[in-house]
């Protein structure tokens, strides 16, 4: 696959998401915590069953059976839990109608930023989180290197990873801005690249592709961006949030957060930690598994050569 014809693939996976977006109402509110039987229902309609990471537009009606709980944030920051046989209904950017045992929560003072970056975003009763692959180019899996598919770094802090092929010592590695010019090449034998601080600009798209030293012949290639800088402070100011509190919630918000800017590997080391706690939250597993999050990690087991 050539670079035009990654990027040709990259527009129009975005494109269908904002076309299939475009008439839906904005997102109101996330699903932090689910467990147990929990349903949503719009305007008398069926009830569907809920799922961590659900958007929930205004008119929403949750549900929670008997023994279940969960725990929703609105996008101005309110936070409410509903536990056992209750309910709450999102109207006019506010939980309201509560019944049984619903509980108010501390609000979350970053929610309102992050609502920038599910704008567009068609909510429902679905899992709101993006789906990232690496190309197939020359390889027998999926996850072969990483930035790829559209993935997102930080500009100051990009490692480019790749597995390695057998009988290749040596590669060449080259990235390409969005024109297709040249940025910077390297000849390396790790399989984990450092680009040089200023290489990568914030707010940028790229083309990166792994040859052996040997041969023309692309092994494995990928288009990447780098956040904006209004995304890495937003990015940057979660993860500190998280870093200083115990509250469950912000660790889910950085999962979140992270998805949705792209900063799918960052997410999957999220991910991991809670799979590894006593009991880690319900749909966590399922987040791991569809994101392909073991594959994605263990590309690149080497240190950085510049």
């Amino acid at each position: 696959m050539n670079p035009a014809a990654v990027r040709m693939s990259i527009c129009c996976v975005l494109l269908g998401r904002l076309l299939s977006a475009s008439d839906a109402p904005a997102p109101a509110a996330i699903v932090l915590s689910v467990q147990g039987i929990v349903k949503a229902s719009m305007d008398e309609g069926p009830d569907r069953p809920v799922s961590l990471f659900d958007l929930l537009p205004d008119g929403t009606r949750v549900t929670t059976a008997a023994g279940a709980s969960v725990r929703l944030a609105l996008f101005n920051g309110e936070r409410v839990e509903l536990s056992g046989e209750s309910a709450v209904t999102i109207a006019a950017g506010a939980f309201r109608s509560p019944s049984g045992a619903a509980r108010s929560l501390p609000r979350l003072e970053v929610m309102p930023r992050i609502a920038r970056i599910v704008r567009g975003e068609k909510p429902g009763m679905r899992q709101g989180t993006i789906r990232v692959r690496a190309p197939k180019s020359g390889t027998d899996g999926p996850q072969v290197l990483y930035p790829a598919w559209g993935a997102a770094v930080q500009s100051d802090e990009a490692i480019l990873r790749f597995r390695p092929k057998q009988g290749i010592k040596k590669y060449r590695i080259d990235i390409e801005d969005a024109s297709g010019r040249p940025v910077r090449g390297f000849a390396t034998s790790s399989t984990l690249v450092d680009p040089p601080h200023g290489t990568l600009l914030p707010g940028r798209e790229y083309y990166w592709s792994v040859r052996s030293d040997q041969n023309e012949d692309p092994l494995a290639e990928g288009v990447f961006r780098t956040l904006n800088p209004e995304e890495s402070d937003l990015w940057l100011s979660v993860a500190r949030r998280q870093r200083k509190s115990d509250d469950p919630d912000l660790r889910m918000i950085r999962i979140h957060v992270g998805q949705k800017l792209g900063l799918i590997r960052e997410a999957c080391a999220s991910i991991s930690e809670l799979l590894e706690a006593p009991s880690p939250p319900r749909g966590i597993q399922a987040l791991w598994e569809s994101q392909e999050c073991a594959a994605l990690l263990a590309i690149g087991r080497e240190s950085p050569l510049r």
